[in-house]
């Protein structure tokens, strides 16, 4: 056979109480009328107003029993007055009963209290308490008892106390089955246990699971937690203990809050605020102060927890889940799973908060003590950065407000701005200077001419670039790459061990070890390759000019140029139109066999034509013929050689 189910403590006390008192309220009027019909004397009765004898059927004064089993005390019932009235009402005055289970006592007291037999049903008036052990106390103008004593209900105010702390509501209902306490609106509850974290709850109405000490809440609600709050349709809460210790706070559907660390830590704290589905916060044992918070969005609409640093930045997290962690009741760290975002936005006086950032990842690890605003975050799984001058992408980051600066990772991480791209397996970063530091083996692409010399400049086709590293002006024109450094755009071809721009002097240089290849975009010779060598190369964006400092030496087909310096003039298209050759010039044409010595050399590529200067211009060619001059001028198209201003060797 099934066993019923027991109510649990208190409770079951209380459903004893009144399942007994209907025994007892009927043992009680035999006994009186027995003793009345013996003629015995009644108890003595305590001074105060007599009931009203008319229509009694059984009246008494002053009673008091006491139920013994084996030496202890069960119950006892007492009562200032009792009357037996027509219809078998029961009317008792003072009323007064107390439960002793192990050493602990449970009562319920009021003023006056009618029973009525017919319904099964009970009514405490006046002032009525229900006193529990653990100092629970209920206190209310009126309470019935229904459902022959099952459910015990007032709908006038409440008052109480209890979890170590004071409440009030506008009724209540108790299930002595489900050992419940429903409090109707307006409910408020505020407590403070002497190690732990004082609380203030105000709702529309809450459901007390007694035994468990879990408190839940219905329609909109507020607990406030030190200095720390929570707002939602629904909250439960676990205390720890009888003691109101906090244990646990759950809150759901449309939740918000902030999020304040303790009064005593130093420093002057802006708050955390949140927005969320749900939201858990744990305590740490005793309840001081909390030590996890769980913040919950749902598939549609991602929790957000904000965090705001001084200077009028704001950060804001987005994520289906995150996790917080407390140390010393301050929240120093948060992380989330799945796809989460932080919006990055900044607000001066006066003006509307602007968004300046974002960043995304799959994963995200906070550390939020240091400023209490997102001190470094690290990002994992298709991270990705938005920021005014440009893009990034990579498989982790690590991101420091302190400098405002940012590391990436990847295979490759990738920066773009409105230039193009740049690559490499780490990439730093400073917002503060915009600059950023590529390393590990570098790429770039890049829209537009940015090698000037042949062909290739009027394509438009894009320059691409290997180093070991660089540097970038993320949003402008500045860059440096280093180490055997590799150009290329189409045809033309550079290698140095440094390739830089300039903005603020609109020029590109070239160091150590320089060579450039081009094709030729004029002349009868057109489409053969043009190479040039030198220690460096400098290109002024203003003149259109290239200039190799030496020893340079330039070769095209059968020609080879060397001297101390190369100036390149490039024409609208920044195609090589005229070479000028200074210092210590000395021209070969293989194909003619001759050699060229002077001092300046200007090479006219459209027209073929090499004019030599010197004091004096020397040639000479394989059969020892010789010319001297000022100018030599050879036309490579017919070979030919005019002497001025000098003569025959």
């Amino acid at each position: 056979m099934r066993r019923p189910r027991s109510a649990p403590r208190p409770f079951q006390a209380l459903r004893r109480f009144v399942l007994g008192l209907l025994i007892l309220t009927v043992a009680l009027l035999a006994g009186l009328y027995w003793l009345g019909r013996q003629g015995a004397a009644p108890a003595e009765a305590p001074s105060g107003p007599r009931p009203d004898l008319e229509g009694a059927t059984a009246v008494s004064e002053g009673f008091e029993y006491t139920q013994v089993v084996e030496g202890e005390p069960v119950f006892r019932i007492r009562g200032e007055s009792f009357r037996a009235g027509e219809e078998d009402r029961i009317e008792l005055q003072g009323v007064g009963l107390t439960f002793f289970r192990q050493g602990r006592e449970l009562g319920i007291e009021s003023d006056r209290a009618l029973y009525l037999p017919g319904t099964s049903e009970a009514i405490l008036s006046g002032t009525v308490r229900i006193l529990g052990e653990n100092g629970l106390t209920l206190t209310t103008p009126e309470l019935k008892l229904l459902a022959g004593g099952q459910r015990l209900v007032s709908e006038q105010p409440v008052s109480f106390v209890f979890l170590g702390g004071e409440g009030t509501a506008g009724g209540l209902a108790l299930d002595l089955e489900r050992a419940t306490i429903a409090f109707r609106a307006p409910l408020t509850l505020a407590g403070s246990h002497r190690d732990g974290q004082s609380y203030h709850l105000q709702a529309q109405g809450a459901v007390l699971e007694r035994p468990s000490r879990l408190l839940r809440t219905e329609g909109p609600s507020e607990i406030r937690f030190g200095r720390s709050s929570l707002h939602a349709d629904r909250l439960t809460v676990l205390f720890a203990d009888e003691a109101g210790t906090l244990q646990q706070i759950h809150a759901s559907q449309d939740v918000s809050g902030e999020i304040l660390p303790p009064a005593e830590t130093p420093g002057d704290a802006l708050p955390f605020t949140l927005e969320a589905y749900a939201v858990g916060l744990f305590f740490e044992p005793g309840g001081r102060v909390p030590a996890r918070l769980e913040i919950e969005g749902t598939q549609s609409q991602a929790a957000l927890l904000v965090a705001r640093a001084a200077g009028g930045v704001t950060r804001v997290l987005l994520s289906r889940s995150v996790i917080g962690r407390f140390a010393g009741g301050e929240l120093v760290a948060a992380e989330t799973v799945g796809q989460s975002e932080i919006q990055e936005f900044l607000e001066r006086a006066g003006e509307e908060a602007r968004l300046v950032r974002t960043v995304s990842a799959q994963f995200m690890e906070a550390d939020l003590a240091a400023g209490r605003a997102f001190e470094t975050v690290t990002l994992t799984n298709d991270v990705r950065i938005h920021d005014a001058a440009f893009d990034a992408r990579a498989e982790r980051a690590f991101l420091r407000a302190a400098d405002d600066a940012a590391q990436l990772f990847g295979n490759p991480a990738i920066v773009t701005d409105e230039r193009g791209e740049l690559r490499a397996p780490r990439i730093d970063y400073q917002r503060a200077n915009g600059r950023a530091h590529a390393r590990d083996g570098v790429s770039g692409r890049f829209q537009g001419a940015m090698l000037p010399g042949g062909e290739a400049a009027r394509s438009g086709e894009p320059t691409r670039v290997r180093a070991r590293e660089a540097f970038f002006d993320l949003g402008g024109d500045d860059f440096t790459f280093r180490g055997e450094v590799q150009a290329y755009q189409g045809t033309t071809v550079l290698f140095a061990d440094q390739l830089r721009s300039e903005e603020g002097q609109s020029r590109l240089s070239a160091s150590g070890q320089v060579r450039t290849l081009w094709t030729a975009a004029e002349g009868e010779r057109k489409g053969e390759q043009v190479e040039i060598t030198a220690t460096s190369l400098t290109y002024r964006e203003t003149d259109r000019r290239l200039l190799y400092d030496g020893p340079v030496v330039a070769a095209q087909g059968p020609l080879r140029l060397a001297a101390s310096r190369l100036e390149v003039e490039l024409d609208e298209h920044r195609q090589a139109r005229l070479m000028t050759a200074r210092g210590a010039v000395r021209l070969d044409d293989e194909a003619t066999r001759r050699v060229i010595e002077g001092e300046t050399a200007r090479y006219d590529l459209a027209a073929r034509a090499v004019t030599i200067a010197g004091d004096p211009a020397r040639m000479r060619d394989a059969d020892g013929n010789s010319l001297r001059g000022r100018t030599l001028l050879h036309d490579l198209a017919s070979g030919a050689i005019r002497v001025t201003a000098g003569e025959d060797g």
